[in-house]
């Protein structure tokens, strides 16, 4: 596979940069606004101090890479590599053990988990949000049950939505170009003495890849609010919904009578709710309660022949999520200050496909969970977190974090840390009842769960370094790690239990860089080794990750209101676990050119983008004969707003 030539790109990169050289460098009070995280362990705080390796996206450079889903934007984060399955449907794995529906991670939007608890995954295509909804996303990139639950294994996503006082009163975007992209999105904010709303409508729409039938649509809504009732109080609101429709199935299948991956039409609907109200008597002492709720609709319906007979089958269900959660977070002295509180969380589904039964199969949680940060020396500061879970599938667990961290040049931090997680299984794998009844007397089992499946286990050891080099305008991170993974689930005949294990370890690096005032520059690199503790021949763990991945994002002020921006991944061969099959090394290089332009009160932008402009690649394989290449795809976007 030809690459980008690197000498090539390296001399465009410092002409194009050379123009710039005239305007002004960053000064020390723009370098010393790093941004403050919540994710690590809800305190607020710099990545630089926080217990756990941190990379945050911007808004700028989340609409500098062009992504039009949300999940694009994670190739920025080093480990994180994304492919497509379907042409709208992405794969997410961080540090191998990549998987269909990406279990490993636990998704936030706002605080507030996104995973579906018949999967324990999450679907990135019904994201109700657009690139322009979000003012931040935080990544953290190793297990953190202990601050946000035992789906946090491998790491945590929380994509932040922009607060409406930031917001324009109206802008409208849209989006057109190969493939049949047809974006759209109209978002508008009204800013009262007390209340502050936002609203977003859009869709997304596309054919898909060439080589099966995934065209799909997506149209979306949402609506944010925030009250401030007084200096203490306020009030969050957020609801939002999806309707999705796709293709799903293959090609080369359209006439197989007795296959249910023939061509056919699949639909979903999801909307979510949220509401928070918080007292803050100071920056550290703040305390909030939240209620959440979550519910998915999807219709999945084909008809299959099972010798003379024409079966139905569908893969029809109905999820629902709410739960409340409560925490407070407090500074005890200038050296000391904890956050702590405790979540309650119910999950139904249902599915006659699934479990042969239209009842509701419920599970519920509590958790309790605590973080500290104490400094207790000039350059020492301790950062320990424990969480206790009871959960009615799997019983009680706990988890714990425990890092400290040395500073002794300011802006240089040392850390040494280590982190236990839980994974804890769908419901669809603890209590799957799935089978196609042929005859009164003749059935085929798919999975007949035993119910025995349980938590798989994680055991993370690190050790990194965050630095901040002001004069030259250079931040970033670099961390060691070595971990042991417990309990892994795989099928056994038709049942579903724990039985592998694996040990993960290698290394990444982050650096952000702003070398003049117009040049922005992100590099994220990682290496990762997965040595398998079970035979390959019956799955693969050591081939799930790729051993390198790398990406480059260089985003450009031009004269003349222009930005130039691209973005290259080069990720190294790997086996996703689901389905089992290799993909091998692909490069990618994503472009972009906008122009900014006023047209009296109103101003706006149109961009170009190309993506995968160098070659296509193969970016996924599925039942052995269907290859789905990411060709070289370019659309036209244009916002307007006022």
């Amino acid at each position: 596979m030809k690459l980008p030539n690197y000498s090539k790109f390296s001399l465009a990169m410092i002409w194009i940069s050379s123009l710039t050289l005239a305007q002004p460098v960053l000064g020390q009070s723009e370098l010393d606004e790093l941004p403050v995280v919540l994710s690590a362990s809800r305190l607020k705080q710099s990545p630089l101090r926080a217990p756990a390796g941190v990379t945050v996206i911007d808004r700028e450079t989340i609409i500098a890479t062009g992504a039009r889903q949300i999940v694009d934007v994670l190739r920025l984060v080093p480990g994180v590599v994304v492919q497509y399955p379907r042409g709208y449907w992405a794969a997410v794995g961080m540090r191998g053990f990549g998987e269909f529906f990406g279990r490993n991670l636990q998704v936030l939007i706002d605080g507030v988990s996104v995973y579906n608890p018949m999967w324990s995954g999450v679907d990135w295509s019904e994201i109700p949000l657009s690139p322009y909804d979000i003012e931040r996303i935080e990544v953290i990139r190793g297990p953190n049950a202990a601050t946000y639950g035992a789906n946090a294994f491998f790491g945590v996503v929380n994509i932040i939505t922009r607060d409406p006082s930031t917001e324009p009163a109206f802008q409208a975007t849209i989006a057109s170009g190969d493939r049949g992209i047809l974006d759209g999105n109209l978002r508008g904010s009204i800013k009262g003495d007390i209340w502050r709303w936002r609203a977003s409508v859009g869709r997304r729409s596309d054919d898909g890849f060439d080589e099966r039938p995934d065209s799909h649509r997506l149209e979306f809504a949402s609506l944010r609010g925030d009250a401030q009732f007084n200096g203490q109080d306020s009030l969050l609101f957020n609801f939002s919904m999806t309707e999705k429709d796709a293709q799903d199935g293959f090609y080369h299948l359209a006439n197989d009578l007795t296959s249910s991956q023939r061509p056919h039409d699949t639909a979903s609907h999801t909307w979510t709710l949220q509401t928070r109200w918080a007292r803050a008597e100071s920056v550290d002492d703040e305390w909030w309660v939240q209620y959440y709720a979550r519910q998915t609709s999807a219709w999945d319906h084909i008809d299959v022949k099972f010798g003379p007979f024409l079966l139905p089958t569908d893969s029809d269900y109905d999820s629902r999520r709410q739960g409340v959660e409560a925490q407070q977070t407090h500074r005890f002295n200038p050296d000391l200050r904890a956050a702590w509180g405790g979540e309650w969380r119910e999950d139904n589904v249902r599915s006659y496909n699934y479990f042969h039964t239209m009842d509701w199969i419920k599970t519920h949680l509590w958790r309790g969970f605590g973080n500290v940060e104490w400094k207790f020396a000039p350059e020492w500061t301790l950062h320990p977190s424990v969480m206790i879970e009871d959960n009615s599938m799997t019983g009680r667990s706990s988890a714990s974090r425990w890092a400290v961290s040395w500073e002794p040049i300011q802006n240089h931090v040392f850390r040494i840390g280590t982190a236990n997680s839980r994974l804890t299984p769908p419901i669809l794998h603890k209590y799957a009842n799935w089978y196609y009844q042929i005859t009164p007397a003749v059935k085929v089992p798919v999975y007949i769960s035993s119910g025995l499946v349980g938590d798989a286990a994680i055991r993370s050891n690190e050790i990194a370094y965050a630095f901040e080099f002001p004069s030259l305008h250079l931040s970033g991170d670099m961390r060691w790690f070595k971990e042991r993974v417990t309990g892994l689930v795989r099928a056994k005949g038709t049942d579903l239990v724990n039985s592998d294990d694996a040990n993960t370890r290698g290394g990444d690096l982050s650096l952000n860089w702003r070398p003049w005032e117009s040049t922005h520059l992100r590099l994220a690199v990682a290496r990762t080794i997965v040595d398998s503790l079970v035979d390959p021949a019956d799955r693969n763990y050591g081939a799930s990750a790729p051993k390198h991945t790398a990406t480059l994002h260089w985003r450009q002020q031009l004269p003349g209101n222009y930005e130039f921006s691209a973005t290259h991944y080069r990720v190294g061969p790997s086996t996703w676990l689901e389905p089992d099959q290799t993909v091998p090394a692909y490069g990618r290089l994503d472009l972009r050119l906008a122009k900014k332009f006023s047209l009296g009160r109103e101003r706006g932008e149109v961009a170009l983008v190309t993506q995968n402009a160098n070659s296509p690649t193969l970016d996924f394989k599925e039942k052995a004969v269907v290859n789905t290449y990411q060709r070289r795809t370019t659309f036209l976007q244009l916002s307007v707003e006022y």
